[in-house]
Formats: C-alpha cells, structure tokens, sequence
C-alpha cells in the first residue's frame, strides 16, 4: 500500500478548512480528507525542490528563496512572488521560477500552465487547490498534468473501478438541523470518500 501525504503547518490534522471571499458573502470550505497512513514532513520554507524526490530527501536548491506573504495576482490574472537569489531580491513571475516546486506557506505549491497550485495530497491521484479559493484539481502523479475536477471525469473515475452504482446509490442524508453550507460538506465527505478508494485500489 502506498503512503499518502497531507501538507499542513502542523503536520498533525486531516481537517483542511478552505476559505475564500466572494462579492456577495464570505463561504465556508470544509474537505476531509481521509487517508490510511499520513507522513510529517519537515521540509525547509520557502525553499524551492527540482523533484518530488528531492522534496522527500529535503534537497533543496541552493541560492534560491521565496520571500514570506510575498505571492501577489496582478489585475490580468498573472501571479508572481519575491525571490531571492545571489544577494538580490526579485519579483518573479511563475515561468521565471528555477523550478515548478516549492514550499510556500508551509505548504506545498507546484507552478503549472502559468498558476499556481496548492498541493493537497500526492497520491496516485494527486489533489490540488488555487490560493484564496476553493475550486479543486487533479492530476495523475504529481509531474502531471493538472486539470480541473469535473463530474464527468469523476463519474469515469468510479465507473472504471465499478464504483459509479454503489456511489449513485449511496443516498447522502439530508437532515432537519442542515444548513446549505453543512449539507454541501456532506456531499464533499461521500466524493471524498471515493477518491480515498480509488487511490488506494491504484497504490496496490
């Protein structure tokens, strides 16, 4: 069985608690990601990994170092951070970087397609996220490539490992005391719940 990792500061919860503001009202994000076996990694911040590998070896390239609170998006969408390298600092855009990634925040981040992706789980399905939003992607490793997660792909996800009836099946119960924001939470879990299966039926 393969190991999953679940990056947080504290390197001790399973809770992920997602936030971002919208125009109208501020949401509340809540994901729980439920996975066998979970590893504390002490990895250096702000430091920037040529590999995966080197992540876990905690080999991180010399001479490079992103700045604290230093990630910014520009009115076009391009996001960029302060760097230092070899005695001066920089604003640098993501193409720019000396490697796809780093660990920023405390966290694990990966550039990819010109954004900036917060690494949620590395597994053979890995999982991701966008700062200050809740949206969620994937990929198949973690050196590929990211895409949104939609229904459909979800739905083909459970259908090849004969998961789509016992999921379209699996009824997620809507009680009294329910909000809209709780009963979401609930439908999140169950899909949760099923990438937990399907990445241990792939780590085999």
């Amino acid at each position: 069985m393969g190991s999953f990792c679940i990056f947080r500061p504290d390197n001790k919860i399973y809770l992920l608690i997602l936030k971002y503001q919208t125009s109208i009202m501020k949401k509340l994000f809540i994901i729980f990601l439920f996975f066998f076996s979970f590893d504390s990694i002490g990895q250096e911040n702000n430091r920037f990994y040529a590999s995966y590998e080197d992540y876990l070896a905690e080999k991180y390239i010399q001479d490079w170092e992103l700045a604290s609170n230093t990630w910014l998006q520009d009115f076009a969408g391009k996001e960029s951070f302060k760097v230092f390298h070899n005695g001066s600092t920089d604003r640098k855009k993501l193409g720019d970087l000396p490697s796809e990634l780093y660990k920023y925040d405390n966290m694990l981040h990966r550039s990819f397609g010109g954004d900036c992706y917060t690494v949620l789980l590395v597994a053979p399905i890995c999982l991701y996220t966008t700062i200050g939003t809740s949206v969620e992607y994937y990929s198949t490793g973690i050196a590929g490539q990211i895409n949104k997660i939609t229904r459909k792909y979800f739905e083909q996800l459970l259908k090849e490992h004969d998961l789509l009836d016992q999921y379209k099946g699996e009824k997620v119960k809507r009680e009294f005391k329910d909000t809209p924001s709780s009963y979401d939470t609930k439908l999140i879990e169950k899909d949760i719940k099923y990438f937990k299966i399907i990445n241990q039926n792939l780590s085999k």
